[in-house]
């Protein structure tokens, strides 16, 4: 893998709306607090995760 088609990580506070919130209230979004949104390939599909569901998988850069 290239450097510019390895997958990479970005760890922080996740938040995304899974309904309308105007419909769903409170039940339309998902948020985690230590979350880790990872990138694959430079047409940017990934997926998000917890940190810690992820301990041990990724190496620090």
């Amino acid at each position: 893998m290239t450097e510019s088609t390895a997958p990479r990580a970005l760890r922080g506070r996740l938040l995304w709306f899974v309904d309308d919130p105007q419909i769903a209230g409170e039940a339309a979004h998902r948020f985690v607090e230590d979350g880790l949104l990872v990138i694959e390939g430079q047409g940017g599909r990934g997926g998000a995760r917890t940190a810690a569901d992820t301990a041990g998988k990724c190496r620090d850069r």
